[in-house]
């Protein structure tokens, strides 16, 4: 008879006692029975040969019957008026993952009150202030959507009252005979573009106040409705393009604390804290122990050795720090290139626009000019006028709101945005408590 080795022999053992210990403890759980896949072939019933798409459009409501607002729901009813400058600063101050980070410092601080955590504290802290910046920059693009949504819907009444005047002027050529065919179906067209843009920005007022209510508004279960406040000028800026993305780089708060965080020295511990703060996929330590390493005293041994041994990564572990920092260099030179080249090609579309608009004002001269001599017909000429003169200046105030916007943006990408708000990375203290700096 062969002789079985005795490790071998130990193996066998240990696995016959764990498959059969879930079966002898009286209070022990089954054992877990094979997982069965619910997947399987197409399965469909049988249909008649005819069957296929049926539609009946013949419900549909009058849009006066159903037209409403879903945010009257949710409003307590108040208006607040409110400027640019406060949205922004109430959403960097309101930063719900601000909070959440400024919250984990603060239990950080509490555990480890002798200054070991200050690299990883710093990082948090710079974190903190990114997210605050983010949540000023999406409150500022959200304001001016209801600045330009204001806007818009005085061009509609402006709409709304040429077109009673030109139901006027239909009914009086009606009543002198002339063919006014073309003009009552102007009429009716003109009417439907009306409703259609003022559904619109019903639709978008609601979505816009809704989203800012949630940045700016703690309470969320009692909205407000937001007048906005605000002076729109676009103009000009002559700016130094590497001059903006050079403050981008330097002055973004959580690459300042990477930054601040290397030249102050990056331990090994924290370069694995770090690394893990960014992306749950880096700054991995794999366990030392292994599963023959049970005994106390040998995992005793290991833990001694393992601190005495230095970290053979610890040269990558720098280097992926350094690497950190220069992505985040990277996505803030993509961020103030694309706000500036936004607010360039924005200031080029308004001067174009405007360039238009003085064509548009011109040809209405002409036509009130032709109407003294020719007036049949000729109101459908300055009705025509009218649409594309209101189309432009549509246009115009989209494109300044774009403007505006990128400037937005370019202080969101150069962190200067919640600086305004009094939000900046504070310096390093060198007390040996640095959470206690006088």
């Amino acid at each position: 008879m062969t002789r079985i080795p005795a490790n071998i022999l130990l193996a066998l053992m240990i696995a016959t006692m764990m498959s059969g210990c879930c079966l002898r403890r009286p209070n022990a759980q089954k054992c877990c029975p094979e997982y069965v896949s619910q997947r399987g072939n197409l399965q469909v019933s049988a249909k008649p040969i005819e069957a296929g798409i049926v539609y009946d459009f013949g419900s549909i409501p009058n849009y006066d019957n159903v037209r409403r607002s879903l945010f009257d729901q949710l409003a307590t009813g108040n208006v607040a008026k409110i400027n640019l400058q406060e949205a922004v600063c109430l959403a960097a101050r309101n930063s719900d993952l601000a909070e959440l980070i400024d919250a984990e410092r603060h239990s950080i601080k509490c555990q480890s009150g002798d200054g070991r955590a200050m690299v990883l504290d710093l990082i948090l802290y710079g974190e903190a202030l990114e997210q605050r910046n983010t949540a000023a920059g999406a409150a500022g693009e959200l304001f001016l959507g209801l600045v330009q949504v204001n806007m818009q819907r005085k061009l509609i009444e402006e709409s709304k009252l040429h077109l009673t005047q030109l139901e006027e002027t239909i009914q009086a050529a009606d009543e002198a005979g002339f063919a006014t065919a073309d003009g009552k179906n102007e009429l009716a067209k003109g009417n439907i573009r009306v409703t259609t843009a003022e559904s619109e920005l019903n639709s978008a007022e609601q979505k816009l106040m809704y989203q800012l209510n949630l940045l700016i508004n703690i309470d969320s279960k009692n909205l407000l409705f937001l007048q906005p406040v605000h002076q729109l000028t676009p103009d000009h800026l002559d700016f130094d393009v590497r001059e903006q993305i050079s403050v981008a780089e330097s002055n973004r708060p959580g690459i300042r604390a990477i930054e601040t965080a290397i030249s102050s020295g990056v331990g090994i511990e924290s370069a694995y804290e770090l690394l893990n703060q960014f992306d749950p996929r880096l700054g991995i330590k794999l366990a030392p122990l292994s599963i023959t390493r049970r005994l106390l005293r040998r995992q005793l041994l290991d833990e001694l050795q393992q601190e005495e041994t230095p970290d053979v990564t610890a040269e990558t572990r720098q280097g992926q720090v350094q690497q950190i920092l220069d992505t985040r260099k990277s996505e803030a030179r993509i961020s103030a290139s694309q706000a500036m080249l936004n607010i360039q090609s924005s200031l080029e579309r308004l001067a174009i626009i405007n360039q238009d608009i003085a064509r548009l004002n011109a040809w209405h001269q002409q036509l009130k000019a032709k109407q003294e001599i020719e007036a049949e017909d000729s109101y459908l000429e300055l009705n025509q006028n009218w649409i594309e003169l209101q189309q432009a200046k549509s246009d115009r105030i989209t494109a300044a709101i774009e403007h505006e916007t990128a400037k937005i943006k370019l202080l969101q990408a150069q962190g200067q945005l919640v600086q305004q708000c009094g939000y900046e990375l504070a310096p390093i203290c060198n007390s040996p408590n640095p959470y206690i700096c006088e």
